[in-house]
């Protein structure tokens, strides 16, 4: 089970990057066959853009000593994305890009899908969902 702490702020992105992420995890999850509805479904997908330099700390990976507790260091304008499954209220899978919208200039629509598909890729190898 992972363990997040927000590091939010509610400014940071603005709005309309916010609404072109949440485009961009809706078209690469579709675009694999999984259908967008706005209630029921078997899975929630969630975001988060860490508004200052935090940290993460789950239980990731299972191996023949047990399970890693890693704790990863993430910088201003880190995008965590989460797969939960909506029965349980259990995450299945996270990924993240460190620091993906922290630099100076802003990022257009094509650097946003390709840090989403990016981050996504790790679920489509991993076979989770």
């Amino acid at each position: 089970m992972a363990s997040i702490t927000a590091y939010a702020v509610p400014v940071f992105p603005s709005m309309e990057v916010k609404k072109q992420v949440e485009h961009a995890i809706k078209h690469e999850l579709i675009t694999e066959d999984y259908k967008h509805i706005k209630s029921g479904g078997e899975m929630l997908v969630s975001y988060l853009i860490f508004g200052k330099d935090g940290q993460l700390q789950g239980d990731f990976t299972e191996n023949e000593y047990g399970i890693d507790k890693d704790v990863d260091e993430v910088k201003k304008g880190t995008l965590l994305i989460s797969i939960i499954d909506k029965e349980s209220g259990s995450t299945v899978w996270s990924g993240f890009s460190d620091g993906a919208f922290g630099g100076d200039a802003p990022m257009d629509d094509n650097q946003i899908v390709k840090t989403v598909s990016n981050i996504l890729d790790w679920m489509r190898t991993e076979d989770n969902y």
